[in-house]
């Protein structure tokens, strides 16, 4: 400050500063044939680096400036040369057009990145869960392509992975690249390289480019490299190198592992763990190279994109299941009501036509035994003893008569008919009401009842009632046959079964009696 304690003035030292930093951005450092430099982008520990335009193709350009080579490490820039010369025309590089090593100071044209770098990006903006992994698995890619040509980065972070106009990242800055057949250590930046590498007597390893690829990651989800905000992590960027390396290597064996990508929403399990392989501390249990890592992350992506299809193919395979069963009970029930009504139709259909076909039988039968009975009715013989009523048995073998007469209707009609068709028993009312007949069984002896002197055909009388004819089979009964009796006891029988019946007059007491 001035005396007046008022106004604040500059050093000799911040003077110089000062004006340098108002020349810079204005006068590049040297010229570079066929280009034309015209943008300030920044300054590092090399150096400075614009952009320029080529004068016969018109590309854009990033021009880097060793200025301080008091400080330049020669064997670095060399090493990065000759890395990005490998990994020409490699579409995750950026690419490298031309080397000034004979200028002052010396300079390389690169493929300039319009978009900037991650750690840019990060800056300003948290990506998305997807984004992130499709970064994730683009570096991934990128790495497996520089692994496939022999070369380890061994110093990825997100300022050294650039973006393309289309966002794609781009590895850059291979200073401490190593072939896969070297043995020279290599430092990376802390709190991204693997704690084994964090030893000047370590050999490369590809598993050093797979923890600073899940240290990237880690950065992308939570905005933080891992371990950076742990107690003892301020250690780490004081004292000697010696001291800041062991102190590193320490943090990262004792500290807990990193768990606040797993609060990221959106981070699930599959995705957690495959991070979680990548930071861990023993190299043994890394992933052996970003080819398996790419491996784990297509797996794991697979299942993120089957896992719905999974439930949507569960879902619809028991809803399929459930309408087949539906279907099948339906189908069972109506098979099988179908079927039962089919079985119970025919069973009808059946029943009617056996019904049909007894009926006829019965029919038949009943008709031939009305024949019978009407050609019985017409015999005289017979006729003229039934109308002799209880004056039979004053006649002598009226009654044998009858009962042969009877017996031979009955064996005539009998032939007509099976064994278990043929009538049991013959009736035939007499003048005076009493039923005479004869049965299957050959007649006994003429025996007297009370007195009477009737014989058994006599003693076969039940009840008066009309003439009938009957039979005694289990299937059908014998038709009834009238006689047109006179009513007046001794009358004559008229005319067969179908004869006019008369009024009879009262019969004595003695006449009603009933034989046998």
């Amino acid at each position: 400050m001035s005396d007046s304690g008022l106004t604040p003035v500059m050093g000799e030292t911040d003077r110089e500063a000062a004006r340098e930093l108002s020349l810079r951005g204005i006068h590049p450092p040297a010229k570079v044939p066929g280009y034309d430099q015209e943008q300030f982008l920044g300054h590092g520990a090399y150096g400075e680096v614009w952009t320029a335009v080529s004068r016969n193709s018109g590309r854009r350009v990033a021009i880097k400036f060793f200025t301080r080579r008091g400080g330049l490490d020669w064997s670095a820039l060399a090493r990065e040369v000759e890395k990005l010369r490998y990994l020409f025309s490699d579409r995750y590089v950026v690419q490298l057009f031309e080397v000034g090593w004979e200028s002052d100071p010396p300079y390389y044209v690169m493929e300039f990145m319009e978009n900037g770098s991650l750690e840019d990006l990060l800056r300003t903006y948290r990506p998305t869960v997807h984004d992130a992994v499709t970064i994730f698995r683009e570096v991934a890619i990128a790495l497996v392509h520089a692994h496939d040509k022999g070369i380890l980065h061994c110093d990825l972070k997100p300022a050294n992975i650039l973006l393309d106009h289309e966002r794609k990242p781009r590895l850059a800055d291979f200073g401490q690249s190593r072939l896969t057949n070297e043995v020279a250590p290599a430092l990376g930046t802390l709190f991204y390289m693997a704690p084994e590498q964090a030893d000047l007597s370590a050999a490369p390893d590809a598993r050093w480019d797979v923890y600073a690829l899940g240290a990237v990651m880690y950065r992308t989800l939570t905005g933080e490299p891992p371990h950076r905000n742990e107690p003892g992590a301020t250690h780490v960027t004081t004292g000697t190198l010696d001291a800041q390396l062991a102190a590193y290597r320490k943090l990262i064996f004792s500290a807990p592992k990193p768990r606040a990508h797993r609060a990221v929403p959106g981070v699930d399990s599959g995705l957690a763990a495959i991070i979680d392989k990548c930071l861990e501390p023993s190299p043994s249990k890394r992933f052996a190279n970003p080819q398996a890592v790419l491996a784990a992350l297509d797996t794991w992506n697979l299942q993120r994109v089957r896992r719905p299809l999974l439930w949507v193919t569960g879902f619809t395979f028991v809803l399929l299941f459930f309408l087949m069963a539906l279907l099948g009970q339906y189908l069972f029930r109506t098979t099988v009501n179908t079927a039962a009504q089919g079985v119970e139709s025919r069973a009808l259909d059946a029943n009617r036509f056996a019904a049909q076909t007894e009926a006829r039988q019965l029919g038949a039968q009943v008709q031939l035994r009305w024949v019978q009975l009407e050609a019985a009715a017409r015999n005289q013989q017979l006729r003229e003893l039934l109308q002799k009523g209880e004056q039979m048995k004053d006649i002598p073998g009226a009654g044998a008569k009858l009962d042969q007469l009877l017996a031979e209707r009955k064996e005539r009609g009998d032939k007509q008919f099976s064994d278990s068709e043929k009538a049991s028993i013959w009736f035939a009312d007499d003048a005076g009401g009493y039923q005479r007949g004869t049965s299957r069984r050959p007649s006994r002896a003429a025996t007297s009842t009370a007195g009477t002197g009737t014989t058994s055909t006599e003693r076969a009388s039940f009840r008066k009632r009309r003439p009938v004819l009957r039979r005694g089979s289990s299937r059908a009964r014998t038709a009834r046959s009238r006689t047109a009796a006179s009513r007046t006891r001794g009358e004559r029988v008229g005319g067969g079964v179908h004869g006019t019946r008369h009024e009879r007059r009262p019969e004595p007491e003695a006449d009603r009696r009933r034989v046998g």
